[in-house]
C-alpha cells in the first residue's frame, strides 16, 4: 500500500507520472539550493496511501531529502488527515474503480509504516498528539499505540504533530510512557 497504482487509461497514467516528475524536479532544485547552504532537507509528505495521487513518489523524493516525515494522521478530519484526504478523492472521482477500503486502525498504520521502510533516508513518521474535538479526536491510547508501532518497527524516531500546544497533559504523558 505504498500509493503506487497503474491506471487502465494510458493518458491518465501519463498524467500522474508527469505530476510525479514535476514535483520531484521542483524538490530536487530546492534541495540542491538548501544543501548548498549547508542546510538539512526534510520533507513533509502525505501518507503512502495518498501520496501518489498528489505527485509524491517517496522513492524519487527521498533521494533529495535527509529525512522524511510522512503525515500519518489517522484521527485528523482536516487537511493532511488520511481519512479526510481519501474522502476528497472519493468525492472527486466517484466512478473510480479499484478503491481500497480501510479503517484507521493499527493494522492500517502498520501497512503505512511498512510502505515507508524501504525509503533510503531517515524516517520520522508524524503522529498527531494534539486534541481538538472538532477535527482531531486523539486520546492517550491512540498515541501510545501509534508510537509503539513506530518504535517497534525500528524507525529513526517520530514527529509529534501537528499542533503540540493543543496536546493535553495525558497525551504528553502517553508519549513519555512509550519513550
Amino acid at each position: 500500500m505504498d500509493g503506487a497504482f497503474q491506471l487502465k487509461d494510458p493518458l491518465a497514467q501519463q498524467f500522474f507520472t508527469a505530476k510525479e516528475e514535476i514535483i520531484t524536479d521542483a524538490v530536487a532544485d530546492l534541495s540542491r539550493y538548501f544543501k548548498s547552504k549547508d542546510m538539512i532537507v526534510g520533507l513533509d509528505l502525505f501518507a503512502p496511501v495518498m501520496s501518489r495521487f498528489v505527485g509524491q513518489n517517496y522513492t524519487k523524493l527521498a533521494q533529495y531529502a535527509d529525512f522524511i516525515k510522512p503525515m500519518l494522521y489517522r484521527k485528523t478530519t482536516a487537511p493532511a488527515g488520511i481519512g479526510y484526504e481519501y474522502a476528497l478523492f472519493e468525492s472527486s472521482a466517484p466512478a473510480a474503480q479499484g478503491r481500497v477500503e480501510f479503517s484507521m486502525d493499527e493494522t492500517f498504520l502498520s501497512t503505512q509504516l511498512e510502505a515507508i521502510q524501504r525509503v533510503p533516508c531517515a524516517k520520522y513518521p508524524g503522529i498527531e498528539i494534539n486534541y481538538r474535538a472538532d477535527i482531531a479526536k486523539t486520546d492517550p491510547a491512540y498515541i501510545k499505540g501509534s508510537l509503539t508501532a513506530i518504535r517497534d518497527q525500528g524507525f529513526d524516531g517520530a514527529a509529534l504533530c501537528w499542533n503540540t500546544l493543543f496536546a493535553p497533559d495525558p497525551h504528553i504523558e502517553a508519549v513519555s510512557q512509550v519513550l
